[in-house]
């Protein structure tokens, strides 16, 4: 787990290129507390130059003009050695073509033998080197025989070109943009628009659906104006001695059409044994692996596996809101025992801090409060001498566990004309006849753009916009579960991960998300997951053994923290909530009405009205737009 940065230059940029280096390189800094690498590519050279630094990497600017430069930050999970420190040389090549690697191999030492074979010997325990030979034997195809999260970049001279991929979830990010013949790519959006030449401005689009209360779809596009990210499940290439650095962008994988479907009890044992299987892949590497548990399904079947083969460190966030308690069900967890636990009590003042420093690592502003209670988690492991915890992140999307996957269901149900069992589904989950009746004709009803309340700030054509591109039909449950997982929920999720665990030195790994296990899951009935009143169906079976059975029975999950405890505007924010409402930025923004601003955020302080999340939603634009790489 990593951040890497590449800038080519296929043309004479407007600036030199180690300098638009330089700031990618600084931007990430944060991905990378044990060490980093540069790499140079000059002009007329048929070799590139490695640097253990880009102070090193500088001193040798004066032999020639660049054409390529990438930069490596590190965080050492596998191999910690000095061998396994990346850019990576090809081993059967080693001045030849090069790899900058982020993310996890958790199949590196399947492949190491199947290298072998071929008479391929990485010199290093490194899975990066791994992925570079094994690109090198198979080509593109490689992707296809690789088992993690990654998204990586290679310099291969012998073929001319530059080629790179991301994993088929998009686990691992990777951004990019193009300016005229410069091609800019990086691990996060805001180290790409910091190496361009003109200064960073924030993409009004995205900026207008998150200000109207919509989660931005980042599958498609970054906070930040002509940054967009690479496609998951995608390679791409630009050869060296083209004329354009657009790259070319090929898919390798996506879910399959139509699959072998297996009986309930078979499929509950072969969801098992893949669960088993990931946990057992992902439960390695150089440094210490402990789980976050927050007391649900997913996190406490992630903990039990991990307990059942050895002691595990799970790290939980508590809070003295009877509400929002969780320790019970953590405890059940903790009680079977092999299990050391670790509890942080998240409290507003915590939160609040965590959530500016959250803004400034993840270089965007954030949606809901629990992205900075996250954050502080993550921080929280790290602090305990953990770098790599297990999440139970893709479980919800894959085997419908929010109430959102019932009125698909039902829908499914009334078009397939099985009415009895349509009724005693709505029966079920509505609990009473009456709530019933009401999710049946909300089933019945077409899709429709979904409604968001006005914002005197926002000028309603973009809420508008934003709005329809997340109300997708949604016909049957597989169709509502491919687009949760592919467009919406999913990648804002893995997104958010992604940057809060690297800014406090913690890789977050995601056994739900094997391909095998998203494969399978994907051609399940919907009655394997939703039955009578009870959501992820299958994985409750699944997990009988390894979770307490009063987990097991609950059907309903506490929220990671409130939605209005943590925005206090009487004390902790008071004089920042004055300093938005008088902000001048406002009266710069498209779709922004600046002069609504003040009395929007002025009527919420003096409680004429109570839309705390509306006001979140500014005060964290607000400091992201602040931050010194928009106004220096």
């Amino acid at each position: 787990m990593c951040g890497i940065g590449v800038i080519l230059d296929l043309g004479s940029g407007t600036e030199p290129l180690l300098t638009a280096l330089a700031r990618l390189h600084n931007a990430l800094a944060h991905r990378g507390p044990d060490g980093e690498g540069i790499l140079l590519l000059r002009e007329q050279s048929d070799s590139a130059d490695r640097y253990p630094s880009l102070e090193v990497a500088k001193r040798g600017a004066n032999r020639g003009p660049i054409r390529l430069g990438a930069a490596f930050r590190r965080l050492a999970i596998q191999d910690r050695s000095d061998a396994a420190a990346q850019p990576v040389a090809a081993p059967d090549a080693p001045d030849r073509a090069w790899i900058l690697f982020n993310g996890e191999l958790y199949n590196h030492a399947e492949l190491r033998r199947e290298l072998a074979v071929r008479g391929v010997v990485p010199r290093s325990a490194n899975d990066a080197e791994v992925a570079l030979a094994a690109w090198r034997a198979w080509g593109p195809d490689a992707v296809r025989r690789m088992n993690g999260m990654f998204a990586f970049v290679i310099l291969d001279l012998d073929r001319a070109e530059l080629v790179g991929a991301r994993d088929r979830l998009g686990i691992k990010p990777l951004f990019w943009s193009v300016e005229g013949q410069r091609l800019v790519v990086a691990s996060e959006p805001q180290a790409v628009a910091c190496a361009q030449a003109v200064r960073p401005q924030p993409d009004a689009d995205q900026l207008a659906t998150f200000l109207a209360g919509l989660p931005p779809l980042v599958a498609q596009a970054s906070f930040y104006a002509n940054v967009r990210p690479f496609p998951a499940a995608a390679t791409f290439r630009i050869p060296l001695e083209g004329r354009t650095a657009t790259p070319v962008v090929t898919p390798y994988w996506s879910l399959p059409a139509a699959g072998r479907v297996p009986s309930f009890d078979d499929a509950v044992d072969e969801l098992r044994a893949l669960l088993v299987d990931a946990v057992a892949l992902q439960d390695s590497g150089d440094v210490p692996v402990g789980c976050m548990l927050s007391g649900g399904l997913d996190s406490s079947l992630l903990t039990g596996l991990v307990a059942a083969t050895r002691p595990v460190h799970a790290f939980s966030a508590v809070h003295d809101d009877p509400t929002l308690n969780e320790a019970p069900w953590q405890w059940a967890v903790v009680a079977r025992g092999n299990v050391t636990h670790h509890r942080l009590t998240l409290t507003a003042p915590l939160v609040a801090a965590a959530a500016d420093d959250a803004i400034d690592a993840l270089g965007q502003p954030l949606l809901g409060f629990d992205v900075a209670a996250q954050f502080a988690m993550y921080r929280f492991a790290r602090a305990h001498g953990f770098p790599v915890v297990l999440d139970g992140q893709g479980s919800d999307e894959l085997l419908a566990g929010e109430r959102a996957f019932v009125q698909p269901w039902l829908r499914q149900l009334l078009r397939s004309r099985r009415l009895v069992e349509t009724w005693r589904e709505a029966l079920a989950f509505g609990g009473t006849a009456g709530a019933a009746v009401r999710l049946l004709a909300a089933a019945a009803r077409a899709a429709s753009p979904r409604r968001l309340a006005p914002l005197p700030f926002l000028d309603d054509r973009p809420a508008h916009h934003a709005a329809a591109q997340w109300s997708f039909s949604a016909d049957d449950l597989a169709q509502f579960q491919r687009t949760l997982v592919t467009v919406t929920n999913l990648p804002v999720v893995l997104d958010m991960q992604d940057r809060s665990t690297m800014a406090n030195g913690v890789e977050s790994r995601v056994p739900y998300l094997d391909h095998r296990i998203v494969e399978f899951c994907d051609r399940l009935p919907g009655e394997y997951r939703l039955h009578r009143g009870v959501r992820k169906r299958i994985l409750r079976e699944a997990a009988k053994g390894f979770v307490p059975d009063v987990i097991l029975a609950r059907r309903e999950k506490g929220a990671l923290i409130s939605r209005q405890q943590y925005l206090d505007v009487r004390t902790t924010h008071a004089a920042r909530l004055d300093e938005l409402a008088n902000a001048p930025l406002w009266h710069d923004l498209p779709w922004v009405r600046g002069q609504a601003v003040r009395p929007f955020v002025l009527d919420y302080v003096a409680g004429r009205h109570d839309d705390a999340l509306a006001v979140w939603r500014l005060y964290t634009a607000w400091r992201w737009l602040s931050h010194p790489r928009f106004t220096a």
